[in-house]
């Protein structure tokens, strides 16, 4: 049925006296639709639908009945007459202006579609805007501000140079700041950016959307989050875009998405360093086969851009979860890259921008973008526009920056990317490489739709990480060996310092820093039973803080705090700390972990796990065993050591390729030692017969409610394996020591 809003069921009412409807300001809202179209929106004042139905004295009791039948009638006879101009609308055929693929045919309530957007038709087609100045305010500005590249005065080529002055001095100078085009205008004027006369907006309507207050928290009900995240769970695939090299990042986001209850499927990014990568990806269908990459090489030279490979891996592995989108088997997916922090409330937020603010026209929307082109339509959301003040020559890049987090509608992927692709490829326009800025170049022919970067929190906040764009960039054709060292098959995990190969892992590849952290969660604070500890400020990120752990001997455990409130651009906080961990605190906008997780490994290439860390001591590889396998510490030793073997060795190899997952997944594996619970009374139960920890390990990792599980070497069963299995669910208090009996928590 057709979805009424507040707006129109508020216009209904029976009030004044007898108006005559003002013209439809549709041009005004950049639409080139008829108010009859804009009835069908609702959520703009295109239609007026007051009543003027009055009670306008007793002159006739039969004229006044009248009057009073047909005020009654009035409410229902516009709501039918909007039903039906809807249905008309609906059926017509696209005329000529109308909003790009299909909008206005997926706009009323009578398909699926109601369920992703708000019933507003959308603002059609979004020309190229531009600053218009007196020509000799513009060679004034080139004159002053056009500079150098490879050592040649930049041209004109087309552009606004006093608008290249105002993007220089302001956004481009302060990207990692929340501020609005007001307050970035205002810096750029201070430090030197001319300030004609003639004001322009880069982004109308600016009172709408570009504020920091526009993305405050605000309290949401009970039955909004278990709604927001039902809508999710049955209609939103969620992936995030990750390198092999970046294995640390992955295990970082996928805990904050755990901590947040999103499920989330891992695509590999393309690293176009490594051998034969434009031959994959042109096989897989992300480039164009005729995609020439020397020749693009040779343009980005001549803008001043030296490196491109990072471009092209980033632009391909996007079209690649796009693939996966499309073949998700859900209506909706968002894409994440790795570089974020999702705020707290990310699904409901998503919930009400797509139900109450997205136009259904839409096809793609940035969930962060800075410095924002086109107009404000809604109290988080912008329409994109193209930039008119920058040539189509180079993309009219420069602004609508940002694709750590896209909302993509499925069904109109596919054709989105057909078109997106042809752009993104342009060897002689290498500023469309940018697959943010291409999108933008062409959102006068897609709907595309974006949530300014300056509304705080907002959907999302950046990670201050190396962009992995720019390291390919920068590097070029340097680090092919260790990018291949990273990626290739037998290199999912690491034996020592080398990847193993077939010919065994001396002769693999081996990498300078092979710490890898290890435990990580997000959300949970850990409490150590050591006094050893002290904080460091200004920490970016989970990584930096774990790096800071492994270079402190004395450090076992570490948190970090997003926002530790410091007066800073960088508010992070890192917490290291020694001891063993005892305890997990629940706590909103930290992430927690150990400077490294033990993995036993006899040199074998079948570690599939990213991110999977390693051991290289003897004597923490005994001390692993030895907790894994329930077999001797003499027996254990023999077998590490090349000794001779006992008549248990085929015993133990067989527990070691067991508890392969257990070494894998779970951590703070302690021998003769017994987590306790917090309280009396927390959920526990037990297995018997259980043959080993790994076992143990697994059934706690498959338990929603097990938090920490402990293995009883022998618990007196018989017949069969006399083992047996706890799983308990508390807060940890503290440890107990107990022979015979291995304890972990969960992976």
């Amino acid at each position: 049925p057709l979805r009424l809003d507040r707006r129109l069921a508020a216009r209904t009412a029976v009030t004044g006296e007898a108006d005559e409807a003002p013209p439809s300001p549709a041009s005004s809202r950049g639409s080139s639709d008829s108010g009859e179209a804009a009835a069908c929106g609702q959520s703009s004042p295109l239609l007026p639908v007051r009543t003027a139905w009055t009670r306008p004295g007793v002159k006739s009791d039969l004229r006044w009945r009248s009057h009073r039948w047909l005020s009654r009638l009035a409410p229902a006879m516009i709501i039918l007459g909007v039903i039906v101009l809807c249905a008309l609308r609906t059926g017509s055929p696209r005329g000529e202006g109308e909003a790009p693929h299909g909008a206005a045919g997926d706009v009323v309530g009578l398909s699926g579609s109601e369920s992703f957007c708000n019933g507003n038709p959308g603002f059609g087609k979004q020309e190229p805007r531009t600053w218009n100045l007196p020509p000799s305010t513009q060679s004034m500005c080139y004159n002053n501000f056009h500079g150098s590249a490879n050592g040649m005065d930049v041209p004109r080529g087309g552009r606004n140079w006093c608008w290249v002055a105002r993007k220089r001095n302001g956004c481009h100078a302060r990207l990692a700041y929340r501020l609005s085009w007001q307050e970035l205008d205002a810096i750029a004027f201070q430090t030197g950016a001319p300030d004609p006369p003639e004001k322009f907006f880069p982004l109308l309507e600016p009172e709408m959307c570009d504020a920091q207050a526009k993305g405050a928290t605000r309290t949401w009900t009970a039955d909004e989050w278990a709604a927001a995240h039902q809508w999710l769970s049955e209609n939103v695939k969620v992936f995030v875009l990750n390198l092999r090299m970046n294995k640390e990042r992955w295990m970082y986001m996928s805990a904050r998405l755990k901590e947040l209850h999103i499920e989330a499927e891992r695509v590999d990014g393309v690293d176009m360093r490594v051998r034969d990568a434009l031959g994959s990806a042109k096989e897989e269908g992300l480039i164009p086969e005729g995609f020439d990459l020397e020749r693009a090489k040779g343009e980005a030279w001549k803008v001043g851009l030296n490196g491109i490979l990072g471009r092209v891996g980033c632009a391909s592995a996007h079209f690649r979860a796009q693939r996966a989108a499309i073949n998700g088997g859900r209506p909706l997916a968002v894409v994440f890259e790795d570089d974020v922090w999702p705020e707290q409330d990310f699904v409901p937020r998503l919930w009400e921008l797509v139900h109450e603010e997205l136009p259904c026209d839409w096809e793609a929307v940035s969930l962060s973008s800075k410095c924002p082109y086109g107009r404000c339509i809604s109290q988080h959301l912008s329409r994109v526009q193209p930039d008119g003040n920058e040539p189509e020559a180079s993309c009219h890049g420069g602004v609508n920056y940002g694709f750590q987090a896209v909302l993509y509608h499925v069904e109109r992927l596919e054709d989105l990317q057909k078109r997106w692709r042809q752009v993104v490829f342009d060897e002689g326009r290498p500023h469309c490489l940018d697959i943010d800025v291409a999108l933008a170049s062409i959102s006068h022919e897609v709907n595309y739709y974006a949530v300014p970067f300056v509304q705080a929190p907002g959907f999302l906040s950046e990670i201050h990480y190396t962009s992995s764009r720019e390291t390919l960039d920068s590097e070029s054709k340097v680090g092919v060996e260790t990018a291949a060292c990273s990626t290739h098959e037998g290199c999912q995990a690491f034996v020592g310092d080398c990847c193993p190969t077939p010919a065994g892992p001396a002769l693999g590849c081996c990498r300078a820093h092979p710490n890898s952290c290890g435990g990580i969660e997000s959300g949970v604070d850990f409490v150590v039973d050591g006094s050893f500890g002290y904080s460091v400020n200004e920490v970016s990120s989970p990584d930096d803080c774990c790096k800071h752990c492994q270079k402190e001997q004395q450090c076992k455990a570490w948190t970090w705090v997003k926002d530790a409130g410091l007066n800073s651009l960088n508010p992070g906080q890192c917490w290291l700390k020694g001891g063993n961990v005892v305890n997990k605190v629940p706590k909103v906008g930290v992430v927690s972990g150990f400077p490294s997780t033990p993995v036993v490994s006899d040199g074998g290439d079948d570690h599939d796990d990213i991110g999977a860390p390693h051991v290289t001591s003897k004597e923490a590889r005994l001390q692993v065993l030895r907790a894994l396998t329930h077999v001797g510490a003499l027996e254990v030793t023999e077998v590490m050591q090349g000794g001779a073997m006992s008549g248990r060795s085929a015993e133990l190899r067989e527990a070691m390729a067991n508890n392969e997952t257990l070494a894998k997944s779970c951590t703070q594996i302690l021998a003769d030692m017994e987590y306790e619970m917090a309280y009396a009374g927390s959920w526990a139960v037990h297995a018997d017969h259980v043959p080993s920890p790994g076992a143990c390990c697994g059934l706690c990792n498959s338990e929603p409610f097990c938090l920490s599980w402990t293995f009883v070497e022998d618990a007196k069963l018989a017949p069969g394996f006399p083992s047996q299995c706890w799983l308990k669910g508390g807060n940890i208090s503290g440890i107990a020591h107990k022979k015979g009996i291995i304890s972990g928590l969960r992976g």
